[in-house]
Protein backbone atom coordinates (compact mmCIF):
# COMPACT_ATOMS: atom_id res chain seq x y z
CA UNK A 1 0.00 0.00 0.00
CA UNK A 2 3.18 2.31 0.56
CA UNK A 3 4.13 2.14 -3.07
CA UNK A 4 0.41 3.06 -3.84
CA UNK A 5 -0.29 5.93 -1.58
CA UNK A 6 3.39 7.49 -2.86
CA UNK A 7 2.49 7.18 -6.31
CA UNK A 8 -0.67 8.76 -5.54
CA UNK A 9 1.31 11.86 -3.72
CA UNK A 10 3.83 12.16 -5.79
CA UNK A 11 0.90 12.60 -8.48
CA UNK A 12 -1.01 15.53 -7.30
CA UNK A 13 2.03 16.78 -4.67
CA UNK A 14 2.31 18.16 -1.09
CA UNK A 15 -0.31 21.25 -1.47
CA UNK A 16 -3.04 19.64 -3.71
CA UNK A 17 -3.30 16.32 -1.09
CA UNK A 18 -3.52 18.84 1.65
CA UNK A 19 -6.38 20.83 0.05
CA UNK A 20 -7.87 17.36 -0.58
CA UNK A 21 -7.91 16.53 2.79
CA UNK A 22 -9.72 19.66 3.82
CA UNK A 23 -12.16 18.56 0.70
CA UNK A 24 -12.87 15.23 2.42
CA UNK A 25 -13.18 15.94 6.48
CA UNK A 26 -15.55 18.52 5.18
CA UNK A 27 -17.27 15.86 3.35
CA UNK A 28 -17.26 13.68 6.40
CA UNK A 29 -18.66 16.68 9.19
CA UNK A 30 -21.92 16.78 6.38
CA UNK A 31 -22.79 12.79 5.70
CA UNK A 32 -25.96 11.89 5.85
CA UNK A 33 -26.04 8.48 7.03
CA UNK A 34 -24.07 5.59 7.93
CA UNK A 35 -22.98 4.14 4.47
CA UNK A 36 -21.82 7.92 3.49
CA UNK A 37 -19.97 8.10 7.11
CA UNK A 38 -17.70 5.00 6.69
CA UNK A 39 -17.07 6.02 3.05
CA UNK A 40 -16.25 9.84 3.53
CA UNK A 41 -13.95 8.05 6.64
CA UNK A 42 -11.98 6.33 4.29
CA UNK A 43 -11.58 9.03 2.11
CA UNK A 44 -10.01 11.31 5.18
CA UNK A 45 -7.66 7.81 5.93
CA UNK A 46 -6.15 7.64 2.28
CA UNK A 47 -5.06 11.28 1.85
CA UNK A 48 -3.92 11.22 5.52
CA UNK A 49 -1.70 8.26 5.03
CA UNK A 50 -0.40 9.53 1.95
CA UNK A 51 0.81 12.84 3.75
CA UNK A 52 2.19 10.58 6.05
CA UNK A 53 3.76 8.33 4.15
CA UNK A 54 5.53 11.30 2.21
CA UNK A 55 7.45 12.08 5.73
CA UNK A 56 11.03 11.56 6.31
CA UNK A 57 12.09 8.79 8.83
CA UNK A 58 12.91 11.83 11.10
CA UNK A 59 9.76 13.50 10.50
CA UNK A 60 7.71 10.25 10.90
CA UNK A 61 9.51 9.56 14.29
CA UNK A 62 8.31 12.85 15.39
CA UNK A 63 4.77 12.71 14.00
CA UNK A 64 4.52 9.16 15.83
CA UNK A 65 5.67 10.64 19.08
CA UNK A 66 3.74 13.43 19.49
CA UNK A 67 0.35 11.29 18.37
CA UNK A 68 1.28 9.15 21.27
CA UNK A 69 1.65 12.17 23.76
CA UNK A 70 -1.66 13.86 22.00
CA UNK A 71 -3.50 10.62 23.40
CA UNK A 72 -1.69 10.21 26.15
CA UNK A 73 -2.62 13.93 27.15
CA UNK A 74 -6.18 13.16 26.43
CA UNK A 75 -6.41 9.96 28.36
CA UNK A 76 -5.04 12.03 31.57
CA UNK A 77 -7.05 14.81 31.02
CA UNK A 78 -9.98 12.41 30.95
CA UNK A 79 -8.84 10.93 33.91
CA UNK A 80 -8.54 14.21 35.71
CA UNK A 81 -12.18 14.95 34.93
CA UNK A 82 -10.70 18.01 32.60
CA UNK A 83 -13.26 17.23 30.08
CA UNK A 84 -15.67 17.51 32.54
CA UNK A 85 -15.05 20.63 33.71
CA UNK A 86 -15.04 21.65 29.84
CA UNK A 87 -18.53 20.31 29.30
CA UNK A 88 -19.96 22.96 32.45
CA UNK A 89 -18.47 25.76 30.83
CA UNK A 90 -20.11 25.31 27.70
Amino acid sequence: MGKDLTTIYNHFGQENQLKKLVEEANELLNHTDRDNYIEELADVEVVLRQLINALNDNQASKFFDIVDKKINRTLERIESGYYKQEAIND
